[in-house]
């Protein structure tokens, strides 16, 4: 997060993927260790430079994202955050719609675990879909950009298949009252409580 080492870091990327510029570069953590003005004027250095299209952040709150804003003249254009019908983060997507800034999923499917929980699989039954869709399909009315993980070709196959139907309004409520601020990731540095 040092302004010479994010410099470096992308440098790096950028030989190893062999590539002129990256679409996307992203912070994965905030960390109060280093001065967010630094790290974000070595992204505006980088973006001045052509070396990366759009910044993003992952894991920042509210308050991160407004310091950000306070501190810095560049877009967020991203914010990878952990969300799924355990974790619904409504108040910091409103915030980041309303800001301009895409919300990417991770997590998206709880790491599986919400795949066993009865009432999503009792929902997803109703409308003859699996559980995976149904999440899936639930992350993407939100607008929001959803990744999930999956070595399977079927589940591949299967996560793809969202884009031909809809979610109907019950069930979307439904899902959307599950909410148990259940975190699947939560390091002890994690600043998400303030």
């Amino acid at each position: 997060m040092q302004y010479e080492d994010v410099i470096n870091a992308c440098q790096q990327s950028l030989r190893d993927l062999k590539l002129d510029y990256l679409d996307l570069y992203l912070i994965h953590w905030p960390n109060k260790k280093f001065p967010m003005g630094k790290t974000f004027a070595a992204l505006s250095q980088l973006q001045k430079e052509g070396k990366i299209k759009d910044i993003g952040v992952s894991n920042f709150t509210i308050k991160h994202l407004k310091k950000t804003q306070q501190k810095s003249d560049i877009d967020i254009a991203v914010n990878q955050i952990e969300y799924h019908p355990y974790l619904n983060q409504n108040k910091l997507l409103n915030f980041c719609q309303d800001n301009g800034i895409r919300v990417t999923a991770f997590s998206p499917l709880g790491d599986a675990k919400l795949l066993n929980e009865d009432i999503i699989k009792k929902l997803a039954k109703k409308i003859n879909k699996s559980p995976a869709q149904l999440i899936l399909k639930w992350l993407i009315e939100k607008d929001i950009i959803v990744i999930p993980r999956s070595t399977s070709k079927s589940h591949m196959e299967e996560n793809l298949d969202l884009f031909n139907w809809s979610l109907p309004s019950e069930i979307f409520e439904k899902i959307e009252h599950i909410n148990i601020f259940e975190r699947i990731r939560d390091p002890e540095f994690g600043e998400f409580n303030i």
